[in-house]
């Protein structure tokens, strides 16, 4: 499981952000097996560069664990940054 990861290469894409390299697989499977092409990402920092505009494929949803902005100053950053990212 990489940062860039997509399972289904069809269906609208959702891109999961925690930590928990667990909880990233449960969900990259869960949403898979649903028919959506799932990225994934460890940190805020590492959504945004998925999220960024050289990639051709943005997300229909983020799913992100809410703690990541709450742990670190500079990740309460990023998210400001993926939330920007995500309205534009």
């Amino acid at each position: 499981m990489g940062t860039h990861t997509a399972l289904v290469k069809q269906g609208p894409v959702v891109l999961a952000v925690d930590d928990d390299p667990g909880i990233l697989r449960i969900i990259e499977l869960l949403l898979a097996r649903s028919g959506y092409a799932v990225k994934t990402a460890p940190s805020a920092e590492k959504a945004i560069e998925i999220l960024a505009p050289a990639h051709t494929q943005d997300p229909r949803m983020v799913l992100i664990q809410n703690s990541l902005s709450k742990s670190h100053a500079g990740r309460a950053a990023a998210l400001d940054k993926l939330n920007r990212s995500v309205e534009a």
